[in-house]
């Protein structure tokens, strides 16, 4: 089966992220989640947040928030296996020590790996090409990776508006 337009995917994650050499943060871990709505078979629309709390050179926590919004294509390759390919924009927040907001374009590249009709395996990478909100200074690449277990929501597979059995 496969998803098809209106199928919702909910996709708890864990995050490692590499910020940007600018902010002296530590590079770690996090959590997140992204929720996807299809609008046909190959193409969703996404929200997906993280929030990690990460640290400066002294040890001072720094917490940071993102939330991505993105157009998702989803490539068939063998079996249930498919490729990712996001494109969007992204804002991130840091607090405690450090406040700072930043915006910008990102993308994302992956792979969906099906453990089942409603299941599966999510590995995936992202870049965003973020500047602080309100400066001229340059923008930077906040990279991330990130391992999800997909799951599907609604009816799956190709229309049957009649309930024959057959799809339309």
């Amino acid at each position: 089966f496969a998803q098809r337009g209106g199928t919702v995917e909910i996709v708890p994650l864990g995050r490692y992220a590499f910020y940007p050499d600018s902010l002296m943060l530590k590079d770690g871990f996090g959590i997140g989640a992204e929720l996807g709505l299809f609008v046909t078979r190959r193409l969703s629309l996404e929200v997906a947040g993280s929030y990690a709390v990460t640290s400066l050179p002294d040890s001072t926590s720094v917490g940071g928030s993102r939330l991505s919004g993105r157009f998702l294509v989803h490539l068939p390759l063998q079996g249930r296996t498919s490729a990712l390919f996001g494109i969007g924009y992204t804002t991130a927040r840091y607090t405690r020590a450090l406040s700072l907001d930043e915006a910008g374009p990102g993308g994302l590249v992956g792979l969906r790996f099906g453990l089942g009709p409603r299941v599966g395996l999510r590995l995936e990478a992202t870049a965003d090409y973020v500047a602080p909100s309100g400066s001229i200074a340059d923008p930077e690449w906040d990279l991330g990776a990130q391992v999800g277990f997909s799951m599907y929501a609604g009816r799956l597979g190709p229309r049957d508006s009649d309930r024959d059995g057959v799809p339309n």
